[in-house]
C-alpha cells in the first residue's frame, strides 16, 4: 500500500517531510510548509488509518516505518524530517535506521523508546480507543491530559477539536498495534552514537517529554530546544516561534 502525500513547492528543492502525530494528519503541517514553499519541497504524509490514507492492520511499528520510507517520491536530495510525537517517533527511527536518506530532523514531543514494560504498553495501547461515547468526548479527554498543559484554553483549541472530530477513530483504531510504542525497538543506543543533527523539541509544561529531551541533549549532534508555556503540542500552541526555529534549522 501507499500512503497519501500532499505536496507543496517545486520538487526539484530541497525536501522536507513531515509526520503527524496520533489522531492528525498531513496538513496539520500546512502552515509550516506554505512558509518555506518559496524553497524547499514539502512532503506531508497521511499516516495509515489518517487523513486520506488505508488502514495497516496486524503490522508492528517498525514495518510502518518501512511503509513511511518506501512511500516517499524519489529524489537525488537527503531530506530533512520533521516529526511530532508518533510522527517523531517514526522520524527517529529513519535517522537511525536509513541514515542515508537524510540530513537532519525537528523532533517534537517524541519518545525514543522504552526500555522495559514494552508488552504492558502495547496492551494500553490497544485498548486506547475501546468504548468511546463521541468523537468529541474522548478528544476533549485526550487533550486535558496533562502532557498537553493549558491547550484546552487556547485560543484555537475550538478549531483544533472540530478538525479531530473528523478523524475516523475505527481505522486508527485497527492500526494501533503499529503505532504503540510497546512494538517500537528502543533508540536511546542507536541516537547516542548518532552522527546526523537532530532538534528536539519539548514545551517545558510537558514533564515527561522535557525530560527524554534533557536524556537526549547530552548526546552528540542533538539539541534541546525548550518552549516556555507550552505543552506537547508546542507547534500548535506557537507556531510563529516554531517557524523561526524551522528557518533557522534549514540555514
Amino acid at each position: 500500500m501507499n500512503l497519501h502525500l500532499t505536496k507543496i513547492g517545486n520538487e526539484k528543492n530541497p525536501p522536507i517531510v513531515f509526520l503527524h502525530g496520533l489522531f492528525g494528519q498531513g496538513d496539520d503541517f500546512l502552515y509550516f510548509a506554505k512558509q518555506l514553499s518559496d524553497k524547499y519541497y514539502s512532503i506531508l504524509v497521511d499516516l495509515p488509518g489518517h487523513g486520506q490514507s488505508d488502514i495497516l492492520e496486524e503490522s508492528t511499528f517498525p514495518k510502518l516505518c518501512q511503509l513511511v520510507l518506501e512511500s516517499l517520491p524519489a529524489t537525488n536530495q537527503k531530506a530533512l524530517l520533521i516529526g511530532y510525537s508518533l510522527g517523531g517517533r517514526i522520524a527517529l527511527y529513519l535517522m537511525t535506521h536509513y541514515p542515508q536518506y537524510f540530513n537532519k530532523a525537528a523532533i517534537i514531543s517524541a519518545n525514543p523508546g522504552l526500555e522495559s514494560e514494552r508488552e504492558f504498553r502495547l496492551q494500553k495501547d490497544l485498548s486506547l480507543l475501546d468504548n468511546i461515547l463521541s468523537p468529541q468526548d474522548f478528544f476533549i479527554r485526550w487533550y486535558t491530559n496533562p502532557l498537553f498543559g493549558h491547550l484546552v484554553k487556547h485560543e484555537n483549541f475550538s478549531l483544533l477539536l472540530e478538525k479531530r472530530k473528523n478523524a475516523n477513530l475505527d481505522n486508527i483504531k485497527k492500526c494501533l498495534n503499529s503505532f504503540s510504542v510497546g512494538t517500537q525497538p528502543p533508540m536511546w543506543n542507536m541516537l547516542e552514537k548518532n552522527a546526523l543533527p537532530i532538534f528536539y523539541f519539548s514545551g517545558k509544561e510537558d514533564e515527561k517529554y522535557r525530560k527524554i529531551g534533557q536524556r537526549l541533549s547530552r548526546y552528540r549532534h542533538i539539541h534541546l530546544i525548550e518552549f516556555e508555556n507550552a505543552g506537547h503540542y508546542l507547534h500548535f500552541e506557537y507556531p510563529t516561534i516554531f517557524n523561526k526555529h524551522l528557518h533557522s534549522i534549514l540555514k
